[in-house]
């Protein structure tokens, strides 16, 4: 049995639609993040897009993935991206209560 570490460590991967890459989402020397891909034949790795500060994110552990789409040719994840707004809804009529159809006039 062979044994390989592939390298950036605990960071979310997802295996490519033939089995021949396998993809990673890590942090870069300059402690932002990018997505990689790693030729599982060699082990060589290639940067394929900067993500800046859009770090993994997840509640539950281990819960950090990466998801392939069905085309292949995406890849998403979860950020931790928290931010308030304020709604506000003119014209919006209540929904009548159940009761209100039991007693008629």
């Amino acid at each position: 049995m062979t044994v390989r570490h592939f390298p950036g460590g605990p960071f979310p991967v997802v295996w490519s639609r033939d089995g021949r890459t396998l993809y990673q989402m890590r942090r870069t020397v300059s402690r932002q993040y990018g997505l990689f891909a790693i030729d599982v034949a060699s082990g060589a790795g290639r940067r394929i897009r900067d993500a800046g500060d859009l770090a993994p994110y997840t509640l539950l552990s281990p819960g950090l993935r990466l998801s392939l789409s069905p085309d292949g040719k995406s890849i998403v994840y979860a950020v931790n991206r928290p931010r308030e707004e304020i709604w506000l809804l003119d014209g919006l009529q209540p929904p009548r209560p159940w009761y209100a159809g039991l007693w008629r006039r």
